[in-house]
């Protein structure tokens, strides 16, 4: 096991966070190597030294600032304030006008210019492919809220 990518595991296996084999397999590791014993011995003491200080309570203000903070990042993040039913039938709805413009301008384009079937495939295809995407966006922006 190298040396860095264990580093990585020091603090977990200190947390009880690892699996046993992994816990196992770290545990030999820093029984042969002095540079990781001393490592874990360093975030041992940290550990013991932390647990000795009694926890001080955030003054009241501070604890509300904090609240506040976080609700106003929340939406910021959110971005768009709507129910969540709001949002998908918005999302279906756009998907289907962009569907119904692609068919509309399909024949039109078909009739008055009388092109055969390849451009009305084609312009149907660009509007789903359009409104897939749409879709996907939308799916992965309302997913990503907070």
């Amino acid at each position: 096991m190298k040396c860095r990518h264990l580093e990585r595991k020091l603090h977990l296996l200190l947390d009880g966070r690892l699996t046993d084999r992994d816990a196992r397999r770290v545990k030999d590791h820093v029984a042969d190597c002095a540079s990781c014993r001393a490592s874990l011995e360093a975030l041992a003491s940290a550990d013991r030294a932390l647990a000795a200080e009694p926890l001080a309570d955030p003054p009241p203000a501070m604890a509300r600032a904090i609240a506040r903070r976080a609700a106003a990042q929340a939406l910021l993040r959110r971005r768009v304030l709507l129910p969540r039913w709001l949002e998908v039938f918005t999302l279906a709805g756009v998907t289907l006008a962009l569907v119904a413009v692609g068919i509309i301008v399909s024949r039109f384009v078909a009739l008055s210019v009388e092109v055969e079937s390849l451009a009305l495939c084609t312009v149907v295809t660009v509007s789903i492919v359009l409104s897939v995407g749409l879709a996907a966006f939308g799916c992965f922006y309302y997913a990503a809220d907070v």
